[in-house]
């Protein structure tokens, strides 16, 4: 049984906790390094320092998360979760669980244009099918907060990550859809209409609108799988 050690709360938590019930979020994604121990930064050490804090403790999390996949005896610098990839912990009361992804850093040059190789974009995007894939295997999870990623301590340029996380996770919540419609066609107008009638009232989903139309327009011309792959 996890002794609860609730010390103190600092404004890390507080923040976080008071989003994720203003919105309903029950899972959250950690844009995590590989060895899954947090950092001091970014998604990933605000993640961390919210959980540790709940507890009291110091590295309570990596600890825990350690124990989860049964690594505690392979130290610190053990890969947990490869590029890519998607690992799936509890949240430890700040919410329901957490997706730990970890993905591509930036392989481009250093000039005014900066461009990632395509095995860059490619595992940024499984970064995102793989959040898709745990929420179909979690038939528990309703809301999820997913993060931009590798546009921090990975480097990848900012417009580049959101342009992937935008197309990735529309493309694998669509693939999803057909499943549950009687043909493909069915579920393209399905999402078309829901563009059209729920993205204006989404925030920050809204400016994404335009990007979103243009892919359904395109995928009444093109074969799907060009479009998804």
């Amino acid at each position: 049984m996890i002794n609860r050690k609730r010390f103190y709360f600092t404004k890390t938590y507080y923040k976080i906790r008071i989003k994720l019930s203003q919105r309903n979020i029950d899972t959250i994604v950690n844009a995590a390094n590989p060895t899954l121990k947090g950092s001091n930064q970014g998604v990933d050490g605000a993640i961390h320092k919210s959980i540790d804090e709940i507890y009291g403790e110091a590295g309570f999390f990596k600890d825990y998360i350690y124990k989860e996949l049964h690594t505690e005896d392979k130290g610190d610098n053990y890969i947990r979760c490869q590029r890519g990839e998607a690992v799936l912990t509890s949240g430890y009361e700040l919410c329901k669980y957490v997706i730990h992804v970890v993905g591509a850093k930036y392989d481009g040059g250093e000039g005014k244009i900066k461009k990632c190789s395509s095995s860059a974009i490619r595992t940024l995007e499984t970064c995102y099918y793989n959040i898709v894939k745990m929420a179909k295997e979690h038939t528990d999870i309703r809301n999820i907060a997913i993060p931009i990623i590798s546009s921090g301590e990975y480097k990848i340029p900012f417009q580049t990550t959101v342009s992937i996380a935008i197309a990735s996770v529309y493309n694998a919540l669509a693939e999803w859809k057909r499943v549950v419609f009687q043909t493909s066609w069915e579920a393209h107008l399905h999402d078309w209409k829901e563009i059209i009638k729920y993205d204006e009232a989404r925030g920050h989903f809204a400016g994404a609108k335009f990007v979103r139309e243009l892919l359904m327009f395109l995928r009444s011309f093109f074969p799907v799988n060009a479009l998804e792959r």
